[in-house]
């Protein structure tokens, strides 16, 4: 439980492997990598960089916390394709998962989109949760988000439109309350 803890507050721990990790009832575990140290650490260099170009190139000084969810929303999905053929040939890669598949690749499924938007919202201290849950049938991803003291629900995922129509943003799951 602390280590899915964990793994959801830190989208930036993407290169967990479940496979050859150690569990014990004392509360021990040991750990195993999908990258060896020197791939991470450059791996996490190209994140931060790319994290900072957007946040600079976005935010600016005096934005409300509703522009600043919006402005990191839009670059999202205009810059983001839906990893739609490996989804139906059920070959997503790991990366589509995770934050370094957006933000490197520009490529993620629901995981990807959400655990991103958490990376990036969170280093404009917006306050965001990771949320797994159920969508039209089917496991999904999506953000909480707290703007002006209220929380809402923000699929990034599904503003996206799958054809990748480009310059294209939908707002149908932007900042929606839970009733």
């Amino acid at each position: 439980e602390v280590l899915t803890t964990i793994l959801k507050e830190h989208p930036e721990i993407y290169y967990f492997k479940h496979q050859g990790s150690s569990f014990w009832n004392n509360g021990r575990f040991e750990l195993k990598y999908k990258f060896s140290k020197a791939e991470i650490q450059n791996t996490n260099n190209r994140i931060e960089k790319i994290a900072k170009k957007i946040i600079s190139e976005n935010i600016h000084a005096g934005m409300t916390e509703y522009e600043k969810v919006k402005a990191i929303h839009d670059y999202v999905v205009l810059n983001t394709s839906y990893d739609y053929d490996n989804y139906l040939n059920n070959s997503i890669p790991d990366s589509s998962y995770n934050i370094n598949g957006l933000l490197l690749y520009g490529t993620a499924v629901c995981d990807g989109y959400a655990k991103t938007m958490l990376y990036l919202l969170e280093k404009v201290n917006i306050e965001t949760l990771y949320v797994l849950g159920v969508g039209n049938g089917v496991n999904h991803a999506w953000n909480k988000v707290k703007v002006d003291g209220t929380w809402y629900n923000m699929d990034v995922t599904w503003d996206d439109p799958v054809s990748d129509l480009e310059g294209t943003i939908r707002y149908n799951y932007f900042l929606i309350p839970d009733n």
